[in-house]
């Protein structure tokens, strides 16, 4: 369940930000200060282009992340007296987005709020802006537990792969001298 709150607040975050992004997108983009339908038309472009968007980028990291591969930095320090650094594969690219999604969706967020309570009062935006953020999640949540229940599949194909390419993919013990 923890998994779907990630891409839920980055498909939230891919609408707010090509909603408001009006100079290279005149389809969706609200001309003048029309600002009491910007809720439903972040809402839509979530669905509509954030959830497919995520579902390329999101998964595959879910893979990458359980598929048990660790990978080593800083090796040249494993002759001194330290605890190598060992980390899962695609943690990088999982800090990164997370880092991004968590500091700009909230940023964003809280400027379409801020907007939105200055311009319109109308119950029904500020509970559509509020609410956005929980549908999002409970849409990647089937998806999450498919990805989940795949995982020891995908995991065994990508054994086969990683034979092929001739990683190995032994578990080792690392000893510190």
């Amino acid at each position: 369940m923890l998994r779907a709150i990630f891409p839920g607040l980055l498909a939230i975050n891919i609408g707010i930000y090509v909603s408001l992004f009006g100079t290279y997108n005149p389809l969706f983009h609200l001309h003048g200060a029309d600002f009491l339908n910007l809720p439903i038309v972040i809402e839509i472009i979530s669905i509509l282009i954030g959830i497919p968007v995520v579902c390329f980028i999101v998964p595959p990291l879910w893979m990458l992340e359980s598929s048990g591969l660790m990978c080593s930095k800083r090796i040249e320090s494993y002759n001194r007296r330290v605890t190598p650094e060992i980390e899962n594969f695609g943690q990088y690219y999982i800090k990164t987005l997370r880092g991004y999604v968590g500091i700009s969706t909230v940023v964003a967020h809280i400027l379409v709020l801020y907007q939105i309570f200055t311009t319109s009062s109308t119950f029904l935006s500020i509970f559509i802006v509020i609410i956005n953020p929980i549908i999002m999640i409970l849409i990647f949540m089937p998806i999450s537990l498919l990805v989940e229940m795949r995982s020891y599949k995908t995991n065994d194909r990508l054994d086969t792969y990683y034979k092929k390419l001739r990683i190995d993919i032994t578990p080792r013990t690392i000893k510190i001298e």
